[in-house]
């Protein structure tokens, strides 16, 4: 297992117990990139995020297609459930190129 897939399934997970859109988190509830910041241990007001970090930050973003997600988490419709199934492809991606 890759350093980064178990970093993405700890986001996952987070994900799983509770999602939020608006805010990075809200008591028990993470956003996308909230979940990550989390599972690194990294504040998101920082700039002192590791490699691993950014790789599955880009990771996730090429799932969603989009450099930004915090606003495809926030986007009206979105799903708990479509945000589990991108860190399930990103944790994918992660494996194989491990």
């Amino acid at each position: 297992m890759s350093a980064v897939a178990d970093k993405l399934r700890a986001a996952r997970t987070l994900v799983e117990r509770g999602w939020v859109q608006g805010d990075y988190s809200r008591g028990p509830c993470v956003c996308t990139l909230g979940a990550l910041n989390a599972a690194f241990g990294d504040d998101p007001n920082t700039d002192t995020r590791s490699n691993k970090w950014f790789d599955a930050k880009k990771l996730l973003e090429s799932v969603v297609e989009t450099p930004f997600l915090d606003v495809w988490n926030d986007e009206p419709g979105r799903t708990q459930g479509e945000v589990l199934a991108a860190f399930d492809k990103a944790i994918e991606l992660a494996e194989q190129s491990a």
